[in-house]
């Protein structure tokens, strides 16, 4: 019989896109064992999640969640033992503060905050305090930003420490982190393009990265400049498992959700990218000027190994044309609104 290390070590696989409910129904049922309230929140949540909330069930939960947590519990969502952290409330320093540095800390899943830069620079050092082994997915986001990054590198390398399980991050900011090498991320999604400023510069060390959502800008930022050329030429550099790149939110503007690509042209970098030689899945903004459509015919040229390319918010009555001059027998196109 799998030991409940073996069963925390497979829930974390893949923690940040869901659970497991086969192996957190064996996990709670261990945990019960062990007189551990958390396991009969998992079977509480598992019977709401097939049959649907009881008063019964929800007074139950409700007593079950305050043995464990005490009466102060944090911002967020609590489902199968695990917490969702939401520090975007009107205290959210205290919320993460109350989330790590009480009973929860080692069971939250995810952290999402958003405020400004001392905001964020206490949610990275307190997550950095202690090992984090099931925090999955973290989302920043910066209100503003100052001539400095947020977060230094010291800063910086004491959170990857402690989040050796995050897979998926997500950073709307300027200048927030200096760098962030991170030996476990997978996914990456990217509003500003100095967000991570080594990522300028191809020093990003991601050696698990493989899908990149790259916009330009941040829509919270309260200055813009562009990027320079050589962020686009060393795309790829460091990352070497960085198959995937989505730069659909690119279109030209400053605004949530898809017009971020500033005054940036962002299809004549696409032949330049670093990581070309190796993406297997492409997704792009809409595009209608024949020069667009010859500089995307040289993209695709330096991409031999590309099999997925996703062109979005295309119109249905433009979508054959797109399929004739870039179809090849390995290349799925995809449209989607």
């Amino acid at each position: 019989m799998a030991t409940l290390d073996d069963l925390e070590a497979q829930l974390r696989e893949g923690l940040d896109r869901g659970i497991d409910r086969d192996i957190v129904t064996v996990y709670g049922d261990q945990l019960q064992a062990l007189g551990d309230p958390r396991g009969e929140l998992i079977a509480i949540d598992l019977e709401i999640e097939h049959s649907g909330a009881t008063p019964e069930l929800a007074r139950r939960r409700a007593e079950l969640v305050e043995i464990w947590l005490g009466q102060q519990q944090p911002n967020g969502a609590i489902r199968c033992g695990f917490i969702d952290l939401d520090a975007t409330s009107a205290e959210p320093v205290a919320q993460v503060r109350l989330a790590f540095g009480g009973r929860a800390a080692r069971f939250v899943r995810s952290v999402t905050a958003v405020g400004p830069p001392k905001l964020l620079r206490e949610t990275i050092a307190a997550i950095a305090e202690a090992p984090r082994p099931f925090l999955s997915r973290v989302t920043l986001r910066q209100w503003s930003e100052k001539d400095a990054p947020t977060i230094g590198r010291d800063e910086a390398a004491a959170f990857a420490r402690a989040t050796p399980h995050l897979q998926c991050l997500e950073i709307d900011a300027r200048r927030l982190f200096s760098d962030l090498p991170h030996p476990a991320v997978r996914r990456l999604r990217l509003s500003g393009f100095d967000a991570i400023g080594s990522l300028l510069t191809g020093k990003l060390v991601l050696p698990e990265l493989s899908a990149l959502d790259l916009a330009i800008h941040c829509h919270l930022a309260t200055t813009r400049s562009a990027p320079p050329d050589e962020l686009f030429e060393r795309l790829g550099t460091n990352l070497p498992k960085l198959t995937t790149l989505d730069v659909s939110r690119n279109e030209p503007g400053y605004l949530d959700p898809h017009t971020l690509g500033g005054d940036t042209q962002l299809f004549p970098f696409l032949p330049k990218l670093a990581c070309r030689g190796r993406l297997i899945s492409l997704t792009v903004p809409p595009f209608t000027t024949p020069e667009t459509f010859a500089t995307m015919r040289s993209a695709l040229a330096a991409m031999p190994e590309l099999r997925d390319l996703a062109i979005v918010r295309v119109p249905k009555a433009s979508r054959s044309l797109m399929t004739k001059n870039f179809a090849r027998p390995e290349l799925a196109i995809r449209f989607s609104t």
